[in-house]
């Protein structure tokens, strides 16, 4: 990534707000302006979906508005790291037609390389590629993941085979990507999620061991909502210490803020998940944060920059 980036000081990995999430109009602006603050930090690459929905969509508008008004000449590193079966017919097409003469290959990763190629980016299809994204990272998994079925070009026997072969959390792979990066460039880093389903369990877990903050932007719903609330129930008071939150206190927040599972299995996975996030001891070696905008009055981009402030680039 060198090759097409800047060198990052700070990298920020957003989770979560997929396609039809809401949000209140105060936390979305709140959200949209302060991501928009932080893209443009000297330094600071934001990873999202790159997908033309959802919480990636906000953060390209938001630093698209912004850079327009008041910042024209900045540069930005907006990285989508999306899956090659998650995006629209059109754009794997034109992809397809660009790599050949435009692209650097290999057999794990495709990553467009020459900026200045024409892309015709639909701004009207939800599964189109973002269009003030600067930089899209596409992992192909062996999956195509269209709502048009007829689109689909391998079956599902082929696909339940693949999957045994590279059974690995795809939310993992970005996490991944992020240490990877933060080794190489000895950088910071920050995780937030936003709204979010069961699926970054593991990957937060993962950000948490590597003593990487954790910003769960309170009052986006669903994960970030269930995690928020259980810290506030639990955390360190004047009258008891930090605790685990009891099996029966995740389950009413996961009805609360309508985290259903489709089975009774998956039910007991995600307490299981989230019991091993709530865990004091991995708490201990992270600094995990939640954000409430009508309460606390507090901005994401306080916090990244000063994370960037503190990162490992800026102190030697």
């Amino acid at each position: 990534m060198r090759s097409v980036c800047s060198q990052p000081k700070l990298i920020i990995s957003v989770y979560g707000g997929r396609k039809y999430f809401t949000m209140s109009e105060d936390i979305e602006k709140e959200f949209m302006d302060s991501m928009a603050e932080a893209a443009i930090t000297s330094g600071t690459w934001i990873i999202t979906s790159g997908l033309n929905n959802g919480a990636a969509k906000l953060i390209g508008e938001g630093v698209a508005r912004l850079r327009a008004l008041v910042y024209k000449k900045r540069d930005v590193t907006l990285v989508g790291m999306a899956w090659w079966g998650n995006i629209a017919e059109k754009a794997r097409t034109m992809v397809l037609q660009l790599q050949r003469k435009y692209s650097r290959t290999n057999s794990r990763e495709t990553i467009l390389t020459n900026t200045k190629v024409p892309f015709r980016f639909d701004d009207k299809d939800t599964h189109a590629l973002e269009r003030n994204h600067t930089h899209f990272l596409l992992l192909d998994d062996g999956k195509y993941r269209s709502q048009d079925k007829r689109e689909e070009s391998s079956s599902s026997e082929q696909q339940a085979e693949f999957m045994k072969i590279i059974n690995y959390p795809k939310e993992m792979q970005r996490s991944d990507f992020v240490t990877h990066a933060c080794e190489i460039e000895k950088c910071y880093s920050v995780t937030i999620v936003i709204e979010g389903g069961i699926n970054p369990c593991l990957a937060i877990l993962n950000d948490i061991q590597y003593k990487r903050p954790v910003v769960f932007v309170q009052g986006s719903g669903k994960l970030a909502d269930v995690i928020a609330s259980l810290i506030e129930l639990t955390a360190n008071n004047e009258y008891t210490p930090a605790r685990k939150p009891e099996r029966h206190e995740i389950e009413h927040n996961l009805k609360r803020f309508r985290m259903r599972a489709k089975t009774e299995q998956e039910r007991q996975q995600q307490i299981d998940q989230i019991e091993k996030i709530m865990d004091p001891e991995k708490q201990d070696d992270a600094e995990k944060k939640t954000n409430n905008s009508k309460q606390s009055g507090a901005n994401y981009d306080d916090d990244v920059i000063d994370s960037e402030q503190r990162s490992p680039a800026n102190q030697e």
